[in-house]
């Protein structure tokens, strides 16, 4: 699910600035007439020439040309013609080319004679198997015939350092799909938000008794005044939350119906979020969690979340209606129950970080989330709401429920909220003048809010004046895959290989790669505050039409285009923001404007440790299974899986009656056998490549 590699990271970086190319001179190298025998192999369904997947051939209504199998991409096509070279389908030639999975890769590379290829796109883990046996090209050594990767190198020294081994050897130029961006948003359907806080007439609230437990115990201390700060117009500003009787508190003490709910937190917002509204920086209660200026509280979060589920009949699905709701059947999906635990402050959640569990402390030390007394009170948190009812019921069980089908589009129910990708996920609004949606939802307004604020232990990167941060410890990073250079005995041929993968970290290569050729594109598209360019509305219009073998955009770029494969380069992030839901698409540029403030911390590959810092996961080795085994039950714990079990029991039932060898003490008592066997292997590689 999630990728994996580097990021080392402070805050300030736009989480949609990544630019489209990141090199020095856009000046492209010219390979006089080179064939040049290309590898790229997307699950044998899309690469270099079109594979007639789910169509037999198709006729390109950008350059009117009928595509057949083996017809050179129109991205590639252009690449030749920028470069002077002939582009090659490599994998064409090869025994087994359809193999669908990176071990049969490994195999096919094994048996062949790698030399003849000029460029393949392969995982992380077969490059470094490829490169003990002497195949691949040290990129260290070629680094004067890549001024655009040696410059993103030297603006990325952490990157840098990842990509290269303990012996000073670099194989692999790196693919991200976007980079000092959040990977993961929390997501909510503002419409349902807008319906209960801002409506002037509240006789329709549901005035039935709510049943169930009241568990949920408050961790925002709101008795007294305190700052923190938001923004406007990307720029922060301090403001006071005054003090108040805290939501869930006003809740639990007064009526108990859906509307008794609504209005305690109505009144709790008029009264501490007083400030905001006096100097007109939202004019809605609605704003307080949906907009730029948001700064809504953990506590604040919750009460919205009784609020939502509670008011079932207000919002026209009776009893259908959830609080947070994980992703269709997938292991992942199961997992963005865990994610949750970041509204708490819990830093080191496997699946967030970018290397298991781990996470630099505000002292800069390597730590392992997994035997973090926040980690487990995290637990206990999520078992209280999962109590109220406020998490929907079935999260764990491994079937292929589409959560989002049902809940985002209105299909079976509503809810609130998920935490996931925005492209994806803002799809299920109703259909866009792009022809981007779903033609049978209720909702225009699924989109991106910001974190919730809340107490972050390790923080020391915060304005000390506000009491609370925002933290986003999800970001986009290498995906674990990339570019790697066949070794020649020829040095002229390395050289050339050398500056073709080099084009792609230049701005003309790195559009090219996203946007694929002019046909394409439509002069460019301004997103907070910075121009990229913008597709030809006619890209949107063939993704609306469907693919007859399935998929979605990315699945038309790579398929059909040529573009947005995961050969080494970084993926604007303005690829995703056009293709979101244009009911999706305000939330991304909040959550960037609020990063460009400085008021919302994200992970991004600016600082080399420290809070706020991303863990590298490209290793040059990894600990064995036997080293591993002293704390197999708490890597089995922190697992992921399916059923009533582990981590996922303790979210449905609480801590009693774990089994033994699993109990919270059992496993805080890992802590030790962690630190002095697995971090102290990373602590060391760390301490090797001078990364600590």
């Amino acid at each position: 699910m999630k990728k994996r590699t580097l990021l080392l990271s402070l805050a300030a970086v736009g989480a949609l600035a990544t630019v489209a190319g990141c090199g020095g001179g856009d000046k492209a190298p010219d390979l006089s007439g080179r064939e040049m025998n290309l590898y790229v192999n997307y699950q044998a369904k899309s690469g270099v020439t079109f594979s007639g997947t789910g169509e037999t051939s198709y006729t390109n209504p950008f350059d009117n040309v009928t595509y057949t199998k083996g017809d050179l991409l129109p991205m590639w096509k252009q690449l030749g013609e920028n470069l002077n070279c002939k582009i090659k389908d490599a994998v064409i030639g090869l025994d087994n080319y359809v193999a669908k999975d990176d071990a049969a890769q490994l195999l096919q590379f094994q048996g062949t004679d790698l030399s003849k290829i000029d460029m393949v796109m392969m995982n992380s883990a077969n490059a470094a198997t490829l490169a003990g046996e002497g195949k691949l090209l040290n990129l260290n050594k070629y680094l004067d015939h890549m001024p655009n990767y040696k410059k993103f190198l030297d603006a990325n020294p952490t990157i840098k350092s990842e990509m290269t081994n303990t012996d000073g050897e670099m194989f692999m130029v790196p693919y991200f799909d976007g980079l000092n961006s959040p990977e993961h948003y929390f997501l909510m359907n503002v419409e349902l938000v807008e319906a209960v806080l801002d409506s002037a007439d509240t006789s329709a609230f549901d005035t039935t008794a709510v049943t169930g437990e009241r568990a949920y115990k408050t961790t925002i201390d709101t008795s007294k005044d305190y700052k923190i700060g938001v923004s406007k117009d990307a720029k922060a500003q301090t403001i006071t939350v005054k003090a108040a009787k805290n939501p869930v508190t006003a809740q639990n003490e007064g009526t108990q119906t859906g509307k008794g709910y609504a209005d305690a937190l109505r009144t709790y917002i008029d009264t501490a979020y007083a400030e905001l509204f006096d100097k007109k920086i939202i004019t809605k209660r609605s704003e307080v969690f949906t907009s730029e200026s948001a700064c809504y509280s953990t506590d604040d979060l919750v009460a919205l979340l009784r609020v939502v589920v509670n008011n079932s009949k207000l919002l026209k699905h009776e009893g259908k209606v959830y609080g947070f709701i994980p992703r269709e059947g997938s292991n992942s999906r199961i997992d963005s129950v865990l994610w949750l635990m970041q509204i708490f402050g819990v830093q080191g959640i496997r699946g967030m970080t970018e290397k298991d569990a781990l996470y630099y402390d505000k002292d800069g030390q390597l730590q392992d989330g997994r035997v973090q007394e926040a980690s487990f009170n995290g637990l206990e948190k999520l078992h209280e709401l999962y109590q109220e009812g406020l998490i929907v019921p079935g999260f764990e069980v491994g079937d292929k429920k589409n959560y989002t089908q049902s809940y985002l589009t209105g299909k079976d129910g509503a809810a609130l909220m998920m935490f996931d990708y925005t492209a994806t996920q803002c799809a299920w609004n109703k259909v866009d003048a792009n022809g981007i949606g779903n033609k049978d939802s209720e909702y225009s307004k699924i989109r991106a809010v910001l974190p919730p604020v809340t107490k972050w232990a390790n923080d020391n990167l915060s304005n000390k004046d506000w009491t609370y941060t925002r933290y986003l410890e999800s970001s986009r990073a290498n995906k674990g895959s990339g570019s790697v250079i066949p070794l020649s005995s020829d040095e002229n041929t390395n050289i050339a290989r050398a500056e073709f993968v080099d084009y792609f970290y230049s701005t003309e290569g790195a559009e090219l790669q996203d946007f694929g050729p002019e046909a394409y594109r439509d002069g460019t598209i301004n997103i907070g505050g910075k121009d990229y360019v913008a597709y030809n509305k006619k890209v949107f219009q063939e993704v609306a039409k469907g693919l007859k073998g399935g998929g979605g955009w990315n699945d038309y770029c790579r398929y059909f285009i040529g573009t947005t494969q995961g050969i080494g380069h970084v993926r604007s992030d303005a690829v995703d923001y056009q293709f979101t839901n244009e009911g999706g698409r305000p939330g991304n540029s909040n959550v960037a404007a609020a990063i460009n403030a400085g008021v919302v911390i994200g992970a991004t590959s600016s600082r080399k440790a420290g809070f706020g810092a991303c863990v590298p996961s490209q290793w040059s080795s990894n600990p064995t299974t036997d080293q591993l085994a002293p704390i197999a039950n708490l890597t089995d714990f922190w697992g992921r899986g399916v059923g009533d079990s582990n981590w996922r029991y303790v979210v449905i039932h609480g801590w009693t009656g774990m089994e033994t060898g699993k109990s919270r003490s059992d496993l805080l008592g890992l802590a030790s056998k962690s630190n002095d066997i697995y971090l102290k292997h990373y602590r060391t590689l760390l301490d090797l490549k001078k990364l600590s």
